[in-house]
């Protein structure tokens, strides 16, 4: 299945994936083995429905008509501990696959891009525009702020992060 996965995600032109810590280091090899990198998500799947919730509460996440993501959402419990904090979770011989794969996709691109680029190649390939996206400082090297800067082909090939 992940070399299915891995090859849905290249068709794409993706090389990295998010997804819980289910598991521990299995996915983590097992994708990188099939040349994708799998990053754990920032948040355990508690964290992210609670957050999430506020998304469905505004009606800003359009669902597709799926029986049973429709029922595990349903069936998500909420629980108050004695330390205060709050956890979500399916109930003992329950299941959240799919609620656990809707609510981390609404989470990622409900949070702000903290790096990225555009670029845009001109028709004939003699420039390209990159736009640097979200922040400041960026770690790829492709400079700061949103500052637009035009590149040769030959420079955007030599700054272009590995990966992209």
């Amino acid at each position: 299945m992940v070399a299915e996965f891995a090859q849905l995600l290249k068709s794409y032109g993706l090389a990295t994936v998010t997804g819980d810590n289910f598991s521990a280091e299995w996915p983590v090899q097992a994708f990188r083995a099939h040349g994708v990198e799998y990053r754990r998500a920032e948040k355990p799947k508690s964290a992210i429905y609670i957050e999430v919730l506020p998304l469905f509460n505004r009606g800003t996440i359009s669902m597709p008509d799926v029986p049973r993501l429709t029922r595990e959402l349903r069936l998500l419990e909420r629980r108050a501990h004695r330390s205060g904090r709050d956890s979500v979770d399916h109930a003992v011989n329950g299941s959240d696959d799919y609620a656990n794969a809707v609510c981390g996709c609404a989470w990622l691109t409900s949070q702000p891009q903290q790096q990225g680029y555009l670029a845009l190649g001109s028709w004939d390939g003699s420039s390209v525009l990159v736009l640097n996206g979200g922040t400041d400082e960026t770690a790829d090297g492709w400079g700061v702020g949103n500052t637009p800067s035009t590149l040769t082909p030959a420079d955007f090939e030599l700054r272009k992060p590995a990966g992209r």
